[in-house]
């Protein structure tokens, strides 16, 4: 009897652990309701500059796969004429770039969720931020892969998967027709401490 007893309480206690492991952390955002007010979409964006766009690695990265370049190291691997998809700085490039592009998809689709409790001057700023963001790193990868899978969606990783090269001709009117878009929505300028911000100007440059 004791054991059927312990048996029941065990279940129990075993029910009730897994019911509040299912819980979102209520001290935390959820993808099921972010990008809901002013303060997540700019925590998104945020996170984009931050990481992707002015990266100080990033140039450092982008610069050694031009001619600029001159690698003193006779046994690495430019010299040898061996660097392949497999070298860690592209690879890391192509990478970092579509990671940001999906996130800036991400806003981009999301931006509705916002409506009513962001001002509309606001929510066409911050989707003009990230159609910038996108576009730039578009145009980053264009001139260090050419044709390059491109995508302007949420998609799953299935999808991602089975995507293939688009003409670099067709994504760079994509680039050109995003930072059309963006230049209509973004400010000349930005306080003091939003100094970092993609402007109009950056946008028409």
């Amino acid at each position: 009897m004791m054991k059927k007893i312990l048996y029941i309480m065990f279940g129990v206690l075993l029910f009730s652990s897994c019911a509040k492991l299912d819980l979102n952390p209520l001290s935390e955002g959820s993808s099921a309701n972010w990008y809901s007010d002013e303060t997540e979409l700019s925590l998104s964006l945020n996170d984009l500059y931050r990481t992707y766009a002015w990266g100080l690695e990033i140039d450092y990265t982008t610069e050694r796969m031009t001619d600029n370049w001159a690698q003193r190291q006779s046994a690495h691997s430019f010299i040898a004429g061996t660097i392949n998809s497999e070298w860690t700085v592209a690879e890391d490039v192509w990478l970092n770039s579509y990671k940001a592009i999906a996130r800036a998809n991400t806003i981009l689709a999301n931006l509705s969720r916002a409506e009513g409790k962001v001002a509309p001057l606001k929510l066409k700023q911050f989707a003009a931020e990230a159609r910038f963001i996108r576009a730039a790193l578009y145009g980053r990868l264009i001139f260090l892969y050419g044709d390059v899978p491109f995508y302007t969606t949420v998609i799953d990783i299935e999808a991602a998967f089975a995507l293939s090269r688009t003409d670099k001709a067709i994504v760079l009117k994509e680039v050109y027709k995003d930072f059309d878009l963006a230049i209509a929505d973004l400010p000349q300028s930005y306080s003091s401490s939003e100094i970092k911000r993609a402007t109009k100007g950056a946008a028409m440059a």
